[in-house]
């Protein structure tokens, strides 16, 4: 009897695994989609910020960006969005990078931003001190 059992229960188990009746969870790679994306480098000594970026938002989004960076020095730098011009409407953010390459995440505004709305992001170096932007991937 413990035999009949036993075969049932592992034909059970064997055929809950063929059916798919039994799932086992999975690591995903998935990587955020970028609302937009790119490189820069940034040499504010002129005062001037770094290249704009400008993309026009399909959803609601809290805005993070993604980044890879480091500077010729140890600097301070600043990430800006402008939404429809404005800073309230996008995001800021300031942080400090060294010679040494780092990749970190950023929420630049817990409020939502808009749907259908233009935005425009740059970077800011401090002056004399360049900041090398690698990569960045602006998600929501």
């Amino acid at each position: 009897m413990k035999t009949l059992s036993k075969s049932i229960s592992l034909f059970v188990v064997a055929s809950a695994i063929l059916l798919g009746g039994i799932s086992f969870p999975q690591e995903s790679d998935a990587k955020p989609k970028c609302l937009v994306k790119g490189s820069v480098d940034v040499n504010s000594g002129s005062g001037k910020p770094s290249k704009h970026f400008y993309f026009t938002a399909k959803q609601d989004f809290k805005p993070y960006i993604d980044m890879t960076f480091y500077g010729d020095k140890k600097g301070d730098g600043q990430i800006t969005l402008l939404g429809n011009g404005a800073l309230d409407e996008g995001g800021f953010k300031s942080f400090k990078y060294t010679t040494k390459k780092q990749t970190k995440t950023f929420l630049l505004n817990n409020k939502k931003a808009k749907k259908n709305k233009k935005y425009e992001l740059y970077f800011v170096s401090e002056k004399n001190k360049p900041l090398h932007v690698k990569s960045f991937c602006l998600h929501g």
